[in-house]
């Protein structure tokens, strides 16, 4: 009699046991998503992508053109389609999300497996508070990953995949130049961050040589077009005498990658 009893107690343990790890493996890979979800909507090669595709007409890219007319509502918050650098769309509206499975996939349809949507939004940041303006000063791109409304019983081991809701400032220069950044006179770059920014550090050392950074080939990820030139040569490259001895800042996700030369 006693055995059953610890036998059973064993059984409903075990149960409540594995059910907390496939939730903790559930909402971990909610913040993989959204975390590579909120790399896109701080990239400006990304936001410029969206931009070409989105098109000339739509809001988004009326906020980042210069077309003569104060066609951009500041603080207007308007859902808009993400595209990553590559073209894949990877986020949507509220009426047309993007749809992801619990690990991760796109998928086509809301159910058990695919719960998860997400949405991106922008506003504009208007220069001294405008109402309207041309070109917005920066954008703040938001993306929400939520449960979708229809999905009550997701996989993974949770009734219920919380929300994430993140908002990053972009400038709109830098969108409209294609993700295109420079150093001030007399500092190179020295990496790229989280967000695709270039990081910037007085070059003083005799064994430093600068360092440069390319766009990466969607395909091949070598590099292609330069995004940032070397100040100590006037392009993407090292000094004479000078080798690229480590690479910092490579990301797939973002398409560049950042080289630096030393000796």
């Amino acid at each position: 009699m006693i055995a059953s009893v610890v036998s059973l107690a064993f059984i409903s343990f075990m149960k409540s046991f594995q059910k907390g790890v496939a939730a903790t493996r559930t909402q971990g890979l909610r913040d993989t998503v959204f975390l590579n979800l909120t790399k896109m909507a701080s990239s400006p090669v990304a936001l410029q992508k969206t931009r070409t595709v989105l098109g000339a007409s739509s809001p988004f890219s009326h906020c980042i053109n210069v077309s003569g007319t104060n066609d951009c509502t500041n603080g207007a918050a308007t859902d808009f389609a993400l595209y990553d650098a590559g073209g894949t769309q990877v986020a949507g509206t509220s009426s047309a999300p993007i749809r992801y499975s619990v690990d991760g996939a796109v998928c086509a349809s809301a159910s058990n497996v695919c719960s998860l949507e997400a949405v991106s939004s922008f506003s504009a940041i208007c220069a001294g508070g405008a109402s309207t303006c041309d070109q917005a000063a920066q954008l703040s791109v938001s993306i929400d990953l939520h449960q979708s409304a229809s999905v009550t019983t997701p996989a993974g081991g949770v009734s219920h995949i919380g929300k994430r809701t993140l908002a990053s400032t972009v400038d709109t220069a830098l969108i409209a130049s294609g993700g295109a950044q420079s150093c001030p006179t007399n500092q190179a770059m020295t990496g790229i961050d989280a967000t695709g920014g270039i990081v910037c550090s007085p070059a003083t050392q005799d064994h430093f040589g600068g360092a440069w950074a390319c766009r990466l080939n969607t395909t091949t990820l070598n590099c292609g077009p330069c995004l940032s030139i070397n100040p100590m040569t006037g392009s993407c490259s090292c000094p004479s005498g000078y080798q690229t001895l480590k690479v910092t800042g490579c990301d797939a996700t973002l398409y560049r990658c950042g080289f630096v030369c030393a000796k």
